[in-house]
């Protein structure tokens, strides 16, 4: 979890620059930054660009963190 957010920097679809993360944002509060083992394409038509991460701002973190997690473990 990370947050409290700049609204400058989430809201919205953003790519991040240093690491081409995505971020797809709709509050400056608390959000999760889901890491893939392999970077998929994202913002880029021609899927050129593969991100290593998405970061979402979501009403409960914890509990899509955890589903997450869960569905990860298989």
């Amino acid at each position: 979890m990370s947050g409290p957010f700049s609204a400058v920097r989430v809201l919205g679809v953003r790519l991040s620059a240093v690491d081409r993360g995505l971020t797809l944002g709709t509050s400056t509060e608390r959000g999760i930054c889901i890491r893939f083992n392999v970077p998929v394409p994202g913002i880029d038509p021609f899927g050129l660009i593969r991100h290593p991460g998405l970061t979402v701002t979501v009403a409960e973190p914890d509990l899509v963190a955890e589903a997450i997690y869960t569905i990860a473990r298989g």
